[in-house]
């Protein structure tokens, strides 16, 4: 793993003080989602208290672990800063135009450079020397792979029937947008990380380890999201699918069941761990 620009912690703050203050406008002002459908302002409701209370804290404390050379951090923040891209383009591309919708851009914007920038300070052919060999490695590959294509059936199962029948799908019978924002975000990027991710661990392949992570964290923060959405939509009256219920709580316990064990099992430091008193870098002759 390469060193992080000196721009990575200062942008990191710069992305936790922007979800911070668009989730809390959110859950203080009840106008900011009055033109939404009832579904789907519940649903904002339900992530505004995930993103302050749960996401903005990981962010800004995995962000300073990284810049002091943790390396599950590293990985742990680029799950964070995924949840920050899926989250707030979705706000600014899926809501109805708001006072935030610069804010949410700018938001989302930040999060995509410090992603883009930790993916290429990683590097590949070492990232394994910061694993032990994982017991669970098979059972993790599998499960991401069977996440992914849970997920991936899920919503196809929601959205080919209207397409074959030429008819509008139900999906969007809950919001104002008339595409399916979420969807295309699951089935272009989620469900292919995990998928791929999943298969490449059960080969023992470095990508593997990488996207098993962001995955993780993924799965964790927006399990967590979708359940307080669930928990909103519920004490307003507001029928959830019990199918979405059911998966998304499944896959929400089980990524916490992965996703404890897998950041444990790392090796904490980016020069340190080895049994021999080297790290993972030095073991492969690398140089900071």
């Amino acid at each position: 793993m390469r060193p992080l620009p000196s721009y990575a912690l200062p942008l990191a703050i710069l992305v936790a003080a922007g979800g911070a203050s668009a989730s809390l406008t959110g859950l203080l002002w009840e106008g900011l989602y009055a033109l939404e459908r009832p579904s789907l302002a519940a649903q904002a409701v339900g992530q505004d208290a995930v993103t302050l209370c749960i996401a903005v804290p990981l962010l800004i404390a995995a962000s300073i672990a990284a810049a002091r050379g943790s390396s599950r951090a590293r990985l742990a923040s680029a799950g964070l800063q995924a949840y920050f891209v899926y989250t707030y383009f979705q706000y600014a591309a899926l809501t109805v135009f708001n006072g935030l919708f610069l804010l949410y851009v700018l938001t989302y914007s930040g999060a995509l450079i410090l992603l883009v920038t930790a993916l290429t300070a990683i590097d590949l052919s070492s990232l394994k020397m910061f694993f032990p060999p994982l017991p669970f490695r098979r059972p993790l590959g599998i499960f991401l792979t069977a996440a992914g294509a849970a997920l991936g059936m899920l919503w196809l199962g929601l959205i080919i029937p209207p397409l074959i029948a030429g008819t509008r799908p139900a999906l969007l019978e809950d919001q104002v947008s008339q595409s399916l924002v979420v969807q295309a975000m699951d089935l272009g990027l989620l469900v292919p990380a995990a998928v791929l991710g999943g298969g490449a661990l059960l080969r023992d392949r470095s990508i593997g380890y990488l996207l098993a992570a962001i995955v993780l964290t993924k799965i964790v923060t927006l399990g967590a999201a979708i359940i307080a959405m669930i928990i909103v939509m519920a004490l307003r009256g507001i029928d959830v699918p019990l199918v979405q219920v059911v998966l998304f709580s499944l896959l929400d316990g089980l990524g916490i069941y992965f996703a404890a064990p897998f950041f444990l099992a790392m090796r904490p430091n980016l020069s340190g761990g080895g049994s021999d008193g080297k790290g993972p870098l030095q073991e492969l002759g690398a140089t900071r």
